[in-house]
C-alpha cells in the first residue's frame, strides 16, 4: 500500500507525486516495496507498504473494491479516498474456506463489538460537530 495524502491546498502536489510513482511502478513493478518506503505517507512503509493479509470488508470501501478485482502481483489503478491517493498491489489470494463456528464464533464475536465500537465513535464524533 501507498498512499499520500493531501490537503486542500497540497491536492495537486499530491496527484503529482502519486502519477509519478504510479508510472515508475508501470515500469518496474518489482519495486513497489522500495516505492512505499521512500514516499507512502501511509504507516505501513516501514515494511515496504505490506498492510498484511486482509479480508473483504476490513478496508475502505474504495480500497476495498479495488484491492478484489487484482490477481496476484498486479498494481491498483490510482485510489483517491478521503484519506489521500492510493496504490494497491496484491501479493498473493488465498482462497476462502470454511471454518466450524465453534472455530469462527470468537472472531465474529470480536468484530461486531469492534464495528458496534465504531459505530459508537463516530456518532459521538458526529455529536461534537452539529451545530448546537
Amino acid at each position: 500500500h501507498i498512499m499520500i495524502s493531501f490537503t486542500e491546498s497540497s491536492r495537486e502536489t499530491a496527484i503529482r507525486q502519486i502519477l509519478v510513482i504510479q508510472k515508475r511502478l508501470q515500469r518496474a513493478p518489482q519495486q513497489f516495496a522500495h516505492e512505499a518506503d521512500k514516499y507512502s505517507h501511509c504507516s505501513s512503509p516501514q515494511n515496504g507498504g505490506d498492510i498484511g493479509t486482509i479480508s473483504k470488508g476490513e478496508l475502505c470501501e474504495e480500497l476495498d473494491r479495488a484491492l478484489f478485482q487484482l490477481l496476484p502481483g498486479e498494481i491498483s489503478p490510482l485510489i483517491m479516498t478521503g484519506s489521500g491517493f492510493h496504490l494497491l498491489r496484491c501479493r498473493s489470494v488465498t482462497p476462502a474456506k470454511d471454518i466450524p463456528f465453534d472455530q469462527a464464533s470468537s472472531d465474529i464475536s470480536s468484530r461486531l463489538l469492534k464495528e458496534k465500537q465504531m459505530l459508537a465513535c463516530r456518532s459521538w464524533l458526529e455529536s461534537l460537530v452539529r451545530p448546537c
